[in-house]
């Protein structure tokens, strides 16, 4: 009964530790953001334009969770975040979800040309893949600089994270450490 009971207080904590940080543990510059589903650290100095009309045109699937930008502008550009979600049909894993969304990405950019990827583990031990890529979107943007992943909740909950950033930024550890920190609410359990 004790050993019931101890793994059941255990679990709990482990799961309301994943989706929490205290003061001490979010860097200087980061503010925790809390939405419904998820978490994530954002910079200070980024506003959420979620609740804009029309930031950004509607996905072919799925639908727009977040979208923030830098208030700091440079070129005509502020580095921004979009994450996008969607049902999954069937369970899946943060990488296979990650390696399908960039396959699309690639068919639907413009002048896509990959940079390199790499295994990413969020900051809760969760393994994912991040794909770091300049494209364009249209023919009437320069091409840009994205840094983007997945990771999916509950195994059937997918978030798709974008960064996208000038290509002549070299700062992509910066924003990959940023993406690292989405977490699934305590409800979600995490793949």
């Amino acid at each position: 009964m004790f050993k019931k009971l101890f793994c059941g207080v255990l679990s709990v904590f482990l799961l309301s530790s994943c989706f929490g940080w205290d003061e001490n543990t979010v860097p200087s510059g980061l503010v925790v953001k809390q939405w419904e589903g998820y978490s994530m650290m954002l910079p200070k100095n980024w506003e959420d334009l979620s609740e804009s009309e029309q930031v950004i045109p509607a996905p072919s699937e799925g639908k727009i969770e977040l979208v923030a930008k830098s208030k700091e502008n440079k070129a005509g550009f502020s580095n921004n975040l979009i994450i996008l979600s969607d049902d999954l049909q069937k369970p899946s894993t943060s990488q296979d979800y990650s390696l399908l969304n960039n396959v699309g990405t690639q068919k639907e950019s413009l002048d896509y040309v990959g940079l390199g990827s790499e295994k990413l583990v969020f900051n809760d031990g969760t393994e994912s893949k991040v794909y770091v890529f300049e494209a364009k979107y249209n023919l009437q943007t320069q091409r840009y600089k994205y840094i983007q992943t997945a990771k999916v909740c509950d195994q059937r909950k997918g978030y798709l994270l974008t960064v996208g950033i000038l290509a002549s930024n070299k700062e992509v550890d910066k924003y990959k450490d940023l993406l690292k920190t989405f977490s699934c609410a305590p409800n979600n359990e995490e793949l």
